[in-house]
């Protein structure tokens, strides 16, 4: 039997319903993959449809925290770049930083975003 992992839980293939489905439901991931919660934090996308634990970042195209795998988080910048593996979740918790979804606007200095792109480029560099 086929055995994999879909956002942090484990799945099988079924050859009788020729699906992947997951191993403790039998239910297929085709149809709730979207409903079912992380299997690593436990929290469900949010209503944009990213990763909870990771709200949405800014000046990203695409993340993933991987769900308690590292070997598959990832960052994709807006220009297509990608970082995989532990120095994408270097780069997840600095954006949280940033991110509007954790930021009290009014206790903000003006120039957040100068610094954040500042912050941002030195740790491109850092990776190069």
């Amino acid at each position: 039997m086929q055995k994999s992992k879909i956002r942090g839980h484990d799945i099988e293939f079924n050859d009788t319903s020729n699906e992947w489905v997951y191993s403790d439901t039998k239910e297929s991931t085709a149809k709730n993959y979207k409903d079912r919660p992380c299997g690593n934090c436990g929290n469900s996308y949010t209503k944009e449809g990213h990763d909870a634990c990771l709200g949405t970042l800014i000046g990203l195209m695409n993340a993933c925290c991987g769900h308690g795998n590292p070997k598959e988080a990832y960052v994709q910048f807006l220009d297509g770049y990608c970082i995989h593996g532990k120095d994408a979740f270097v780069i997840q918790n600095i954006l949280k930083k940033y991110s509007n979804d954790n930021i009290d606007e009014s206790k903000q200095p003006p120039n957040r975003i100068a610094s954040f792109k500042k912050n941002l480029e030195n740790i491109l560099k850092t990776l190069s």
